[in-house]
């Protein structure tokens, strides 16, 4: 995951630090967060970007999660190779 916090006219006199959560995302999850001491209203844009991985026991690199393109790519090779050898391609 990956993103930008903005923060727009009126701005505060000094930004405060983003905390970026470094978890599993699921509905309602919050990505980001901000304080404001003493606490005031603040205008921002966001943009934050996912990446959908599928989690696993960890292979030879010792990673336990991949991500979703990777894992569909190797499938689509996968069934390609055995469609062929069973056609005789």
């Amino acid at each position: 995951m990956g993103g930008k916090i903005t923060f727009v006219p009126p701005r505060p006199a000094n930004d405060p630090p983003i905390h970026w959560i470094k978890t599993a995302v699921s509905d309602g999850t919050p990505v980001a967060f901000f304080e404001m001491n003493p606490p005031q209203h603040v205008c921002y844009r966001y943009d934050v970007s996912f990446c959908v991985t599928v989690a696993h026991v960890p292979g030879p690199t010792g990673w336990h999660v991949t991500p979703l393109e990777v894992v569909l790519r190797s499938l689509i090779d996968e069934v390609t190779h055995t469609v062929n050898l069973a056609v005789g391609l």
